[in-house]
């Protein structure tokens, strides 16, 4: 009884699916479960799509059929695969349509998720697709249709200039993109440059065009984001004593490769700028305390100032000093400075005056000074010959006793307005009364006695050190050496 109880079963089994092959597969309650993992798009050239079996095995001799919107671009498919578990021996274009075939000896059990890449899918037209499975022995099962979901995006391009300059990064970095999407970009300068400004082929809309981290909105098109970057020069500069630079100051600047700076160098009282220092190949003056320089590169410059000696130099009436001239001159501490005085018609020089230690001669009409401060000198000059009483009597400039009255008349009277008084009148009256002498050697005995009071009392206050004495006493020579003269002349005349 169990045997045949145990036939029973197997011959209803056996019917069950000899019934079961010879339906068509339509009647089969299966169905197929479709996902889109990526959206088909206008320039993404992967066509992604997963799905499942259900209630159905494939084999080497069955197909799975793709079927795509019209319009869409496949003679650019190059490759196709099934990812889980069975590998593609055959696909085949046929319209708008991709029939792919497994290996043999491949299958796919029912109920396996099932990813399939098509590559470089060229214009994905919008509308649906469908998918198809189908065995030897069976009419296909067909999936409901979806939505193609075709979205046009767009290749976002990062650059940089210049390429040594630096990176640029998308930071959303989810490329290619919609028309309208906010993308994050950040700019990172490399040692040397620095970030200027975003630009953009074709023109968007940055938030900080000049940030070096900002975003834009995508445009409808294709977009070349490039990050322009500048290399940047450092300019040191540092001074000697006896000034400073005030234009731009002292210490290390940043400027844009190619900036042209000012210089400005500002001496202390005393000093004077000699020049810059350093590597000054882009100096337009080196010599000039007010300049410009050009950043080609990184410098160090150093202003150098020296110390510096005014020379002021006037005369009086009667001529002019004219080497160096008159006026103030400033020379570097040392120097030695040419002194010319030179007399106008009817005058004479007579001496320097004022700081005169350091003159070699300052009876000397072209003599020199040494400058070891700062000195103020006078160039004086009488009116008349140059041929006077003493001169005469003694019959040589050279004598003894015209050096005694020389040094007296430099020294004391030259020194104090009465005292130039006299010299003066001196000089006025000198000259007929020397060549009436010249003339009358005979008289010159008699002059030099006359004489002899006032080169006694000129030895005689050189040391002295009251002025007022001085005056007093050299009127009293003068007074003393014209009366002597006076008489002689009129005892000769009679």
């Amino acid at each position: 009884m169990k045997r045949v109880f145990s036939i029973c079963v197997a011959l209803w089994l056996l019917l069950i699916l000899g019934l079961a092959s010879s339906a068509p597969l339509a009647a089969v309650e299966t169905s197929i479960t479709v996902e889109v993992i990526n959206p088909i798009a206008w320039d993404l050239s992967d066509y992604i799509i997963k799905f499942r079996t259900a209630g159905f095995l494939l084999g080497p001799a069955d197909h799975i059929d793709i079927m795509f919107p019209r319009g869409t671009g496949l003679t650019t498919v190059t490759s196709v695969s099934v990812t889980v578990p069975a590998t593609v021996t055959t696909y085949a274009v046929i319209g708008t349509n991709i029939r792919i075939s497994l290996a043999a000896g491949e299958t796919i059990e029912s109920g396996v998720d099932v990813t399939i890449v098509v590559e470089n899918v060229t214009n994905p037209a919008p509308g649906s697709y469908g998918l198809c499975v189908g065995t030897s022995s069976m009419s296909p099962i067909c999936s409901d249709a979806y939505d193609a979901d075709v979205v046009a995006t767009y290749e976002l391009t990062m650059a940089v200039d210049p390429a040594v300059g630096g990176t640029a990064t998308d930071m959303s970095d989810e490329s290619p993109y919609q028309a309208g999407t906010v993308v994050s970009i950040k700019a990172e300068a490399n040692a040397g440059y620095r970030f200027v400004n975003w630009m953009a082929t074709p023109e968007v809309v940055f938030d900080y065009v000049n940030a070096a981290e900002t975003t834009f909105t995508m445009p409808d098109e294709a977009v070349t984001i490039t990050a322009n970057f500048v290399a940047v020069c450092q300019l040191t500069i540092c001074s000697t004593a006896g000034g400073e630079v005030t234009t731009p100051g002292e210490g290390t600047f940043t400027y844009d490769a190619s900036t042209v700076t000012n210089l400005v160098a500002s001496p202390d009282a005393g000093y004077r700028f000699v020049n810059w220092t350093g590597n000054v190949d882009t100096i337009a003056n080196v010599n000039a305390a007010q300049t410009t320089m050009t950043m080609d590169g990184d410098y160090e410059i150093t202003a150098n100032f020296i110390a510096q000696y005014n020379l002021t130099i006037d005369s009086t009436d009667g001529g002019g000093v004219t080497a160096p001239g008159e006026g103030t001159f400033a020379y570097t501490p040392d120097i030695v400075v040419e002194l010319v005085a030179t007399p106008d018609i009817g005058y004479h020089f007579v001496n320097w005056t004022g700081d005169v230690d350091s003159i070699d001669d300052v009876e000397d009409a072209e003599t020199t000074v040494n400058m070891e401060g700062n000195y103020q000198v006078t160039a004086n000059f009488w009116e008349g010959d140059p041929c006077f009483i003493a001169t005469a009597a003694y019959g040589t400039p050279m004598a003894e006793e015209i050096q005694i009255l020389r040094e007296f008349r430099d020294d004391y009277l030259l020194t104090d307005p009465l005292g130039q008084a006299l010299v003066g009148i001196y000089y006025n009256a000198s000259p007929p009364i020397a060549e009436f002498i010249t003339e009358h050697p005979s008289l010159k005995p008699i002059v030099r006695v006359g004489l002899l009071p006032a080169v006694a009392m000129s030895s005689v206050v050189v040391n002295t050190t009251s002025a007022e004495k001085i005056v007093i006493l050299g009127l009293l020579a003068l007074v003393s050496v014209t009366l002597v003269i006076f008489f002689v002349r009129r005892g000769r005349a009679a």
